[in-house]
């Protein structure tokens, strides 16, 4: 890797970490719903295209990947 990087980390901690991401699953590749449109969002009066995740999806998606759950207010 010396030809394509650089960095003080340590060879070990190196290792810890490349271990870390092959014990992982493949999940495959996730795609979420959403809806694309034309808008001026960034607010630099240009038009870029947009997308609007659905919510659902989204939560649906995270707690495929990381085991995340989506947490109801108590108000």
């Amino acid at each position: 890797m010396q030809d394509v990087s650089t960095t003080d980390i340590a060879i070990g901690k190196i290792s810890n970490i490349s271990n870390i991401f092959a014990s992982g699953t493949d999940k495959g590749i996730f795609e979420l719903a959403g809806k694309s449109k034309i808008g001026q969002a960034l607010g630099d009066e240009m038009d870029h295209m947009e997308f609007y995740v659905n919510k659902k999806a989204m939560v649906s998606t995270m707690s495929e990947l990381f085991g995340i759950v989506e947490q109801k207010n108590k108000e």
